[in-house]
């Protein structure tokens, strides 16, 4: 994807969520730098929660791509395990 427009999202927290299909998608867990925040969107209930990148790292290793995790995700609140999101979100930096 083009660095040049990119649509990104606002969370309720502030944080800028990149869009799916960004380049850092692509990064490795290990390989992200550590202002980004992992969040997992449900598909069916649309609950929305943080994820532990570094648990993540350790249970999948940290040479796995950030965007080939939502096939893992499992929604605490229905149980849905089909379509669900990982968002990348930039924490802010001062």
């Amino acid at each position: 994807m083009s660095h040049g427009t990119t649509h990104e999202m606002r969370h309720r927290k502030g944080i800028s969520l990149l869009p799916i299909g960004h380049d850092d998608y692509q990064r490795t867990l290990g390989s992200l730098p550590q202002w980004y925040e992992l969040n997992a969107v449900c598909s069916t209930c649309h609950r929305t929660v943080h994820v532990d990148r570094y648990e993540m790292a350790r249970r999948f290793g940290g040479d796995r791509k950030v965007g080939s995790l939502a096939n893992k995700l499992v929604c605490q609140g229905c149980g849905n395990r089909q379509g669900n999101m990982l968002m990348i979100g930039m924490m802010p930096r001062d």
